[in-house]
């Protein structure tokens, strides 16, 4: 069969916030972005495809998705709740490859098999609550900047079949998660330096995996009666080791 190709920047998007702009909200608190704030993102997609074949056509392409955005702020309320954040240089890289392919015995008769992977890289800090102590009384609570070091894949599959009365598809999906990061420490800001106990110490998230098997039918009885079904089984899993109940000695 003939084939064509398309390749397009979809988009291109940068935002700026005003240093003086912010947000209410239900206790007439404020949120302040400063000088610093901003997302910049881009996206690329190339498409290879068939055209003029009546018996099969095919598609099959890539894309690539970028994004880097900076968070420096705080908030302030009348009750004198407040909080401060700083979030610098968190960036976003996706990449995906995909293809389709349907086949027709005839007009009305046609199979599609469909696949997708797809990666993505997350990398740069956030903030996170940490607390050191075994109960409300005693306990002592910071705000941490967490590291961010992710890392996902993620497979699609489908086939698909289409009938004038009958269609049915069957499919896996299968997601990947890796975390660079096991755990998170830190020294307990109101404890003494000298003291051996004042650190803290909270997991991150654990590498995982996730499958599924899923399938669905549908079946034209009557003229204006339809009968559909849908199954979907799926398994998660994960073997991080749990953590010491504490860090100090």
């Amino acid at each position: 069969s003939a084939a064509g190709w398309r390749g397009d920047v979809l988009s291109y998007l940068g935002i700026g916030y005003d240093p003086h702009r912010f947000m209410d909200n239900l206790m007439h608190g404020a949120m302040f972005f400063l000088p610093g704030t901003g997302s910049k993102s881009y996206s690329n997609e190339i498409q290879l495809q068939s055209y003029g074949n009546n018996k099969f056509n095919w598609i099959a392409g890539a894309n690539y998705f970028h994004e880097k955005t900076s968070t420096l702020g705080y908030y302030h309320n009348p009750i004198n709740d407040a909080a401060m954040w700083d979030q610098p240089d968190r960036s976003t890289d996706a990449w995906s490859l995909f293809a389709q392919g349907t086949y027709s015995y005839t007009p009305r008769w046609h199979v599609t098999l469909g696949y997708r992977f797809s990666h993505e890289t997350k990398e740069g800090t956030k903030t996170i609550g940490g607390s050191i102590g075994s109960n409300f009384g005693a306990a002592t609570a910071t705000i941490l900047p967490e590291p961010v070091d992710y890392k996902t894949d993620e497979v699609e599959l489908r086939v698909s079949y289409a009938a004038p009365r009958l269609q049915a598809e069957v499919g896996y999906y299968g997601s990947f998660f890796n975390d660079e990061n096991r755990s998170l420490t830190w020294q307990n800001p109101f404890a003494d330096p000298a003291d051996a106990d004042g650190f803290g110490r909270l997991a991150l998230p654990p590498d995982n995996r996730s499958h599924q098997v899923f399938g669905s039918v549908g079946y034209d009885l009557l003229e204006h009666t339809r009968l559909t079904g849908n199954l979907a089984f799926g398994r998660m899993t994960q073997d991080e080791r749990f953590l010491p109940f504490t860090v100090n000695p």
